[in-house]
């Protein structure tokens, strides 16, 4: 439901396709609630992040210096059907584009289209927002915990870091140099860990499932009061 009245708020045209594609419900199951009203399936990731994953590490879809490639997007034969396919069969190739153009993933050009944004849009829907955030807590509260059972030979990371005298004026200074450099980081660590995922890497080896978050936030208060 929700993925249907986010479609119809941006105006866009609600079908089968592009229900599973925001929603991460494999097709199928999508019409068998959109049409039958059945029971919900079990959630699925969303194969946008997989295909964005795909496309910044897989050699055939990125340069000789590793930076994404313009893809062509037009027709089923397409580099970025290609692209799609690898990742997901059971999601249309029109809807996946339609969703990462409707998410500002991609930019068209003369070209094709290129990748223009790796990470999550903030978004103002209320439902992403609360699902964003209890996936943030439910994970922080797991490395925590595994952390405390010290059972394991690398800890995750969990490091604070906070000032609470900063001058007013270098906030904003401080906000945007933050957020920059904590893309940064996040796209090595993407570079890095799609090398070992069997989703995105054709040369990964060995048995897979194991599952890998890497989440940062900061927070910055003119008028701190704790």
């Amino acid at each position: 439901r929700i993925g249907i009245e986010e479609l119809q708020r941006t105006e866009a045209k609600v079908n089968i396709s592009r229900i599973s594609v925001v929603t991460g419900v494999h097709r199928p199951d999508v019409a068998k609630i959109f049409k039958h009203k059945g029971e919900p399936p079990r959630i699925l990731p969303n194969v946008v992040p997989r295909i964005i994953g795909k496309w910044e590490a897989d050699p055939d879809f990125t340069t000789s210096d590793g930076r994404p490639r313009v893809l062509s997007y037009k027709g089923d034969e397409s580099e970025f059907a290609d692209l799609v396919e690898s990742v997901s069969k059971s999601v249309g190739v029109a809807s996946a584009l339609f969703e990462m153009e409707r998410t500002g993933a991609v930019q068209y050009t003369s070209r094709g289209i290129r990748l223009k944004r790796a990470t999550h849009r903030v978004t103002k829907d209320s439902a992403v927002v609360i699902e964003t955030l209890a996936k943030d807590m439910q994970t922080l509260l797991d490395a925590v915990l595994q952390n405390k059972d010290a059972k394991q030979e690398s800890p995750n990371l969990h490091i604070r870091t906070e000032y609470d005298n900063v001058v007013l004026s270098r906030l904003p200074q401080i906000r945007s140099w933050v957020k920059s450099e904590g893309r940064k980081f996040h796209r090595r660590v993407r570079n890095y860990i799609a090398k070992y995922d069997r989703d995105i890497s054709g040369v990964a080896k060995g048995d897979a499932g194991g599952k890998v978050v890497v989440t940062a936030f900061s927070w910055i208060d003119p008028d701190d009061k704790s």
